[in-house]
């Protein structure tokens, strides 16, 4: 497999998301469409770089299809005059939450060969409702949040999930917990610790990030919403999969947008309004780990080779040392993965992140900083769109852009990490220009 640089640095110079929530129920989302999302976050992005979309020369966006299939299959058509892009290049990408930073590199690879000189990429994804009417919100009708947030994976059922292999069933959940607890010598229980502290830390860090869903909204109003007088019987009450993992372990499914715009790291000053602000795309790994259906062992330890590709070729495109990564953004959406993928992305070393949680070095204001936005666990999941929000938050951190929940030190290097259905994995690598 070839890995190759860039033939021209590309530079991130702009980015946001909306708020992350029930495009129904939620008050800063109720009444806008999905259209509305869309604007919201591109008009955010171009704000952030200083230009507007008549300056993008093309957009790429990513929809998971499955879940907005009433919005009509040419998704990019029913936006593109929307946000400002009527007769320019409008494609649509599909890889579930790794399709934004997928999207993202092939935006990179459109600025690096000259094809186009701006480029947007945003992520939009509606799929806490049932029809979407033509985009409009009159007659809408909610899925029921029951089912839907404990009884799916995303809109899947089980019986799909566990039959045909739909990631988080089966290799990514139960057992690297327990391959790690075995290796590593850590009891179960004190792993289902590091998992709820985790989730403690993200619900704290969205109550600094007013796009988070559950911003404004503590484990302990949540506790007593459900008739519990504290906050661990209320998290014990909630299994929802096999020990050691609990419902709120798990992501909370959300409707939002993101976006980011590129161009090539020389034109900078030409296209950015704030130049100094840009940030460097280092490298891109973007790779499909595939599915067999039984053929092999999915759950030896060769199964994230996919995982372990995307990797390589961010870190060998950016030249990176994982000892430099200052702040990592994370999409978790399980628990165990603030110690798995931390780990493996040599973040923290080998054996020692469920020690890092439970110390609170993984807090905003720890040592090594994960998911400033709250992640999955309390920000929300908006597919496509979180996982280019998890890249805004890195530049947003590189900035020093982040408010009450920047990070203590100003990164250097930064790494997003997504996770899509179906064993999609990208990594993302961001530094300072």
């Amino acid at each position: 497999m070839a890995i190759n640089k860039w033939e021209h640095d590309v530079a991130l110079i702009g980015g946001g998301y909306t708020k992350h929530g029930f495009l129904l129920q939620t008050p800063e989302l109720k009444g806008k469409t999905f259209r509305d999302l869309c604007m919201w976050a591109t008009t955010e992005a171009c704000e952030s770089a200083g230009l507007t979309m008549g300056d993008v020369d093309a957009m790429i966006v990513s929809n998971t299809i499955a879940s907005n299939v009433k919005a009509g299959v040419a998704i990019a058509n029913t936006i593109s005059e929307y946000v400002g892009m009527a007769g320019k290049p409008v494609i649509r990408a599909e890889e579930a939450c790794a399709g934004g930073p997928g999207s993202i590199r092939l935006a990179a690879d459109m600025v690096a060969s000259g094809h186009a000189d701006v480029v947007a990429v945003l992520g939009v994804i509606t799929p806490t409702v049932q029809s979407t009417k033509d985009l409009q919100p009159n007659g809408l009708e909610p899925i029921d949040q029951k089912w839907f947030m404990e009884n799916n994976y995303g809109g899947f059922d089980y019986a799909y999930v566990n039959t045909h292999g739909a990631v988080w069933s089966a290799a990514e959940t139960w057992w690297p917990i327990y391959e790690y607890c075995l290796e590593y010598d850590v009891p179960l229980d004190t792993f289902t610790k590091v998992m709820d502290q985790h989730m403690f830390n993200m619900r704290d860090t969205a109550q600094l990030n007013p796009k988070a869903y559950r911003y404004g909204y503590t484990f302990e109003q949540e506790a007593a919403d459900h008739g519990f007088d504290n906050v661990m019987d209320y998290v014990n009450s909630s299994p929802w999969q096999p020990y050691p993992r609990r419902r709120m372990h798990a992501w909370i499914e959300t409707d939002a947008a993101a976006c980011v715009i590129v161009c090539r790291a020389e034109d900078v000053s030409k296209y950015s309004g704030h130049p100094d602000k840009a940030v460097r795309i280092g490298g891109i790994g973007h790779c499909t780990n595939g599915f067999n259906y039984g053929k092999s062992d999915i759950n030896g330890k060769g199964r994230l080779f996919g995982f372990d590709n995307a990797f390589k070729i961010a870190y060998e495109m950016s030249d990176l040392d994982p000892k430099d990564i200052g702040y990592m953004s994370m999409h978790d959406d399980w628990g165990e993965e603030c110690v798995t993928f931390t780990e493996r992305a040599g973040f923290i070393p080998r054996g020692q992140a469920w020690k890092y949680v439970l110390e609170g070095r993984t807090r905003y204001d720890g040592d090594k900083p994960i998911n400033t936005h709250g992640g999955m666990l309390s920000c929300g999941n908006g597919n496509d769109a979180t996982g280019i929000a998890e890249v805004v938050e890195c530049m947003l951190q590189m900035r020093g852009e982040a408010g009450a929940r920047q990070v203590k030190k100003i990164p250097e290097a930064c790494v997003s990490i997504t996770m899509g259905s179906g064993f999609n994995y990208a990594v993302t690598v961001l530094q300072q220009l």
